[in-house]
């Protein structure tokens, strides 16, 4: 999808981190006292760990793709979009991720909060989103 554009490249080398997945969402949340602001490496892990192929075997002389959220062990198609500002090392706009090169694809650039803030009240303005 969207391969008339042009790929920006993940990095590949995602690092584990040693937490159990119930763990990491079952622990209390910690805060530090500045704003955290992922780099492309950190949004390379989120979309590996969630959406990524991470695993390829061959049977029957096919590749078959395992992906990290695979369905209930069924490959469905389901696409994943990253809205963001201006991160350190990517611009502020909206990007398909495609697994299969991993990679993100600029479907827009900018700020997409404006134009999304006027489609959405203001108790739901993504600028106020404490994320």
């Amino acid at each position: 999808m969207y391969h008339s554009l042009d790929p920006i490249a993940l990095p590949r080398d995602v690092d584990q981190t040693g937490i159990a997945a119930l763990a990491a969402i079952s622990g209390p949340l910690a805060r530090g006292d500045a704003e955290a602001v992922p780099a492309l490496r950190d949004l390379a892990s989120i979309l590996y760990f969630s959406a990524g192929v991470t695993k390829v075997k061959r049977h029957s002389g096919e590749e078959v793709y395992f992906r990290a959220a695979s369905c209930t062990g069924a490959l469905y198609e389901f696409e994943l979009y990253v809205v963001c500002g201006d991160l350190p090392d990517l611009q502020a706009g909206i990007y398909h991720f495609s697994p299969a090169d991993f990679a993100l694809r600029r479907l827009r650039s900018g700020d997409p909060a404006e134009c999304a803030v006027p489609m959405l009240s203001a108790a739901a303005d993504p600028r106020r989103a404490d994320v």
